[in-house]
């Protein structure tokens, strides 16, 4: 970019859909695994069923590259907007192709 260091990010077309359906499928045999008799199998299931839950809606929402030029945005903003940082930070400009 006109002799400028740029960091390239490419993510796969499909990318969101296949997370999302391996995360159904650890999530089902966390469901699984919880109902069998074995107590630490049923708890270390019913663990990761947690793990997932908590995780996977963050995960998710943070393939979506608009979302996160967004939040890049509005941190150099704050950055560029606090006397005490703004000359040591640099904040990378966001480009699209």
């Amino acid at each position: 970019m006109n002799g400028k260091p740029v960091a390239v990010k490419v993510q796969r077309p499909d990318v969101r859909e296949q997370s999302t359906l391996d995360l159904y499928v650890i999530r089902t045999a966390g469901a699984l695994g919880a109902m069998l008799p074995f107590d630490q199998i049923r708890r270390q299931s019913q663990q990761l069923m947690e793990l997932i839950d908590l995780t996977a809606p963050t995960f998710v929402k943070e393939l979506d590259y608009e979302i996160e030029a967004s939040n890049q945005r509005r941190f150099a903003q704050t950055v560029e907007d606090c006397e005490l940082i703004r000359d040591t930070i640099v904040v990378p400009e966001i480009l699209f192709a």
